[in-house]
């Protein structure tokens, strides 16, 4: 498996990021454990404390030594999702190359920030995409304003696209309804956290992309955490 997360590699304390990074991060640590899964991860951070041993980690410098994705601008974050789309794929296509290589299968963590699925699928790797949040479905309803699902603007979207005149519509609107219609269509598996988001790719894309979706909750673990540890980080919030 050679896992792909543009907010891998940080530390989750001091680098915070939220849903994506923390299922990237529960993976790796119960896969490291498997001896039959042959890992590598491709990330932009310079690597967390506790890697696992056994996992490949390549770091792409896309960002600058004190940048961190949550505090990029919207724009600077576009930018930064091409950035790493682009190092991603250039990584796969030389690993693609090497003498022997061992078929792998490419996980995607992420996908405005994913790779150039349409190349990495030319390559003849078949891509398994998780599905953090519904990114046309998500801009549809928090910049644009609509209520209804994402279907209309993923129609004029693919309406553009299919006049040759996408390469007109700024990057931003790009990353959101072409990567994702592009994810969609190249990618092998689709996993998502909710049938209901499963109900609206489906509706969207049509059956064929609801026949290749599985639907997979989130969920938690525990954690042995000394007593004495716990009333330390309470004894601090309170000061807080």
């Amino acid at each position: 498996i050679v896992y792909i997360a543009a907010h891998g590699g940080y530390h989750p304390e001091r680098q915070p990021l939220g849903g994506g990074a923390a299922v990237c991060r529960r993976l790796v640590h119960l896969w490291a454990a498997d001896r039959k899964i042959s890992l590598t991860l491709l990330a932009p951070g310079r690597r967390p404390p506790d890697t696992p041993v056994g996992v490949e980690y390549v770091h792409l410098p896309v960002l600058g030594d004190d940048d961190h994705p949550a505090r990029l601008s919207r724009r600077e974050y576009a930018r930064f999702c091409r950035r790493f789309e682009t190092a991603a794929t250039d990584h796969l296509r030389g690993m693609t190359a090497r003498p022997q290589a061992e078929p792998f299968v490419v996980l995607s963590n992420d996908i405005s920030e994913g790779v150039d699925f349409r190349a990495v699928t030319a390559m003849g790797h078949p891509i398994v995409t998780i599905f953090h949040v519904d990114v046309a479905d998500f801009f549809s309803r928090m910049y644009l304003r609509l209520n209804a699902s994402p279907a209309i603007p993923i129609g004029i979207h693919r309406a553009i696209a299919s006049s040759g005149l996408s390469a007109l519509c700024p990057d931003v609107l790009r990353l959101v309804f072409e990567k994702q219609s592009r994810c969609v269509r190249h990618s092998s598996r689709l996993v998502v956290p909710s049938a209901g988001m499963a109900r609206t790719l489906g509706r969207c894309y049509g059956p064929r992309a609801l026949r290749k979706t599985t639907v997979l909750p989130w969920g938690g673990w525990e954690e042995d955490v000394a007593e004495r540890e716990v009333e330390g980080e309470m004894a601090s919030a309170r000061r807080d």
